[in-house]
């Protein structure tokens, strides 16, 4: 079905697929980000210290604070280079890593909350 859909949109003869408005620019984006390479290396510094393994509430929020400081950032620039929409996803699965976990307090698995 979505290759179908694909080849359409490619073809031109189907309707454009709904994505992701924050990478099609429908909103205009004037702001502007702090350094990328910055930006990449603090999600993956806060990921590695505090949406580990060993995860505790206290620190995730923490972390969640951070990089919803940075989709809000990005989201507001344009993502108008492949480095701007990679740091984007970034945060993103971060975001959605770290909500996830701090949705689950049980310890499971390779998830180990140090704070229940």
């Amino acid at each position: 079905v979505f290759s179908r859909r694909c080849a359409d949109v490619i073809n031109g003869s189907g309707a454009p697929a709904p994505g992701n408005p924050a990478i099609e620019g429908n909103a205009p984006r004037t702001g502007a980000y702090e350094d990328l390479d910055a930006m990449r290396t603090e999600i993956r510094n806060l990921m590695t210290r505090k949406g580990g393994i060993i995860r505790n509430g206290r620190d995730m929020t923490e972390a969640l604070a951070r990089v919803d400081e940075f989709i809000g950032q990005l989201d507001a620039a344009p993502l108008d280079e492949p480095k701007a929409v990679e740091t984007f996803n970034m945060a993103s699965v971060a975001r959605e890593v770290l909500s996830a976990a701090l949705a689950r307090r049980k310890s499971v698995g390779a998830h180990f909350r140090e704070d229940e």
